[in-house]
């Protein structure tokens, strides 16, 4: 079993859904090589990369993706404050904001975290956006211990996503939480159930 400590950054190795622009065969082509910087913990070169592709982007959602690749690049490498400044150059308003709170999760600012994913607007964010933001706050209530809270998030995010594999993710959360909580051996094993059930 995966230690809760060890699921708190999860969100940052999962895959947001494409967008069919960044689909085209160019830029998904550079975009990969950029990607297989980050998988081999290349992060200084990751995010140079994937600044030089933002730069010569045709579209603002390429661009918007080129940087936001960059700025978790370069929060992995340790370097938050520079990581920021490359989300606030992210042209999508919702996906500059998105990438903030990434960065925070990597560098387990949970105050920081929740104080960003507070201002979620349901109503003009991308659905695609709405899942893993929910999710980062729950895991940061998670984080500092507030475990009604995660559940209560946690539960609200999982409404906003079809995918199995997220919904599994959100069972697992509150089935390590419940153990963590000591709130009963039943409610655990019922989560848990669930997620084995979603995979």
């Amino acid at each position: 079993m995966i230690p809760p400590l060890k699921l708190l950054t999860a969100l940052l190795l999962v895959s947001l859904p494409p967008l069919p622009v960044l689909a085209e065969p160019h830029y998904l082509a550079e975009r990969q090589e950029g990607l297989k910087l980050v998988q081999s913990g290349k992060h200084a070169e990751a995010a140079a990369f994937f600044v030089k592709l933002a730069d010569t982007a045709a579209k603002p959602e390429q661009k918007g993706d080129a940087l936001s690749q960059a700025a978790l690049a370069t929060a992995r490498n340790k370097q938050i404050d520079e990581a920021l400044l490359l989300a606030e150059r992210i042209p999508l308003k919702p996906e500059s904001h998105f990438a903030r709170i990434q960065i925070y999760m990597e560098a387990r600012k949970w105050a920081e975290v929740l104080k960003a994913s507070e201002l979620l607007d349901e109503s003009t964010w991308p659905d695609r956006l709405i899942y893993p933001t929910l999710m980062a706050r729950a895991r940061a209530h998670s984080a500092l211990g507030e475990i009604d809270a995660a559940e209560s998030v946690a539960l609200q995010a999982m409404k906003n996503t079809i995918s199995l594999n997220n919904q599994a993710s959100t069972w697992h959360l509150i089935a390590q939480n419940a153990q963590r909580s000591g709130s009963g051996t039943d409610k655990a094993l019922e989560a848990y159930a669930e997620m084995i059930r979603l995979q």
